[in-house]
């Protein structure tokens, strides 16, 4: 037996009381504390846990563990058995999961009574909740169906109660979900709806609830799991997505309706211009590389600082590269002040295999740079951004030596 008097089932909707401490105890790192009587909830059945304050101590979750309720505080401060405290739960908290709750409970109740189909498990997140189907087989159309009248339900404002029933009056209630406990057990019942044992906290009439929205669904397990949002949350969600039609329809100077069409068509003039911007990227590197380029033994070579070049204008140094012949290349660019990227290429009739190992062994270490590539193009980083002028000369000694020994 609980060593509390569990009030959050007998007065739901208290959010403050007087307590006395009981006991203390170390969960972990944290401070537990144990109460005769709480109005915090432990957590259990997909419910997380209460949070909220005693005295000023700020409880940062509730637990049942060893059949205890332990209020979890960082520090438990000058309390001490027998102190005498003010306990006051985080309202919104609680009363969001009990929104939250309660939706689930009727969806599940829904999917059964209209469908038969069953509830595998469920999960009330900081976000959304989910409710685990046993069938992945599920349409969409089945799904709103199943939206739609939960929230005539919803508009029902019929009563939510609970009793506690012996385990031998549970087979004549034929509940959607069989009993996994023994003894007394707790059922809650939603009007007309679901009724169902649970051990959480319901809001008092469905009304509560306010609105359900359907959100997004996936596959798990051979089952299909579907994600919804009630309550204040569905109502924020609707405001929010309102907004964010308004937004973008102001931006996009299309109302309504209209906005998707306005997004499609700024899509397609990204993508133009991405393509235009590529194109004229590789056109501007081949008008700096020719800037920067000297001949060498009928090479265009160049070995150049790059920073101050665009990421797309770097990158466009490797497609100049590939429609020349007889080049040598070596190029750095500094990122953010932190580090080198380097490119080095050497492009000729025949291919020489020494070059890069002598650009790992020479000049590499120069800027503490890693990398690889394939003939005739390599490419890295290097962390070493003081080095990068002894990198490029040391290139440029390389490139001079390997086309002065080519015999023509």
């Amino acid at each position: 037996m609980e060593s509390s008097k569990a009030l959050f089932y007998e007065e739901s909707y208290l959010q403050k009381s007087s307590s006395t401490v009981v006991a203390l105890k170390k969960v972990g790192e944290l401070d537990a504390i144990i109460l005769d009587s709480t109005i915090f909830y432990p957590e259990g059945g997909g419910q997380p846990g209460d949070r909220g304050f005693i005295d000023n101590l700020k409880v940062l979750d509730t637990q049942r563990i060893d059949n205890e309720i332990c209020h979890l505080v960082e520090n438990k401060g000058n309390l001490s058995v027998g102190s005498v405290v003010t306990i006051k739960i985080d309202w919104s908290h609680r009363y969001d999961y009990m929104q939250q709750h309660s939706a689930q409970h009727l969806l599940s109740g829904m999917f059964y009574t209209l469908f038969k189909i069953g509830t595998v498990s469920v999960h009330l997140g900081s976000d959304d909740f989910s409710i685990e189907l046993d069938s992945l087989d599920i349409d969409d159309k089945t799904i709103l169906k199943v939206e739609e009248e939960a929230n005539k339900a919803v508009c029902s404002s019929e009563l939510v109660s609970d009793s506690i029933y012996p385990d031998s009056e549970i087979p004549k209630l034929n509940l959607r979900r069989p009993i996994k406990v023994e003894g007394d057990v707790r059922i809650v019942k939603m009007g007309d709806y679901d009724r169902i044992a649970c051990g959480g906290i319901h809001v008092k009439n469905l009304n509560e609830i306010r609105y359900i929205q359907f959100l997004r669904t996936e596959r798990i397990r051979g089952h299909l799991r579907t994600f919804w949002v009630a309550g204040d949350r569905s109502v924020s969600l609707i405001r929010k997505n309102r907004e964010i039609v308004d937004i973008s329809g102001t931006l996009l100077s299309r109302g309504g309706e209209q906005v998707v069409d306005g997004i499609k068509e700024l899509q397609r003039q990204i993508v133009d211009c991405n393509y235009h911007y590529a194109v004229q990227s590789v056109k501007v590197a081949q008008l700096l590389f020719e800037k920067e380029a000297v001949e060498i033994e009928n090479h265009s070579v160049a070995v150049f600082d790059a920073t101050g070049w665009s990421d797309p204008e770097f990158k466009a140094l490797a497609e100049v590269l590939l429609n020349l012949n007889n080049v040598a290349l070596a190029v750095v660019r500094e990122q953010n002040g932190e580090k080198l990227q380097w490119m080095v290429a050497l492009k000729q009739d025949k291919e020489d295999s020494s070059f890069f190992k002598r650009v790992k062994e020479e000049a590499l270490p120069l800027i503490e740079g890693k990398g690889g590539g394939r003939t005739p193009l390599w490419q890295g980083v290097g962390t070493k951004i003081g080095g990068k002028k002894e990198f490029l000369e040391q290139l440029l000694t390389i490139f001079t030596q390997i086309l002065s020994s080519r015999t023509f």
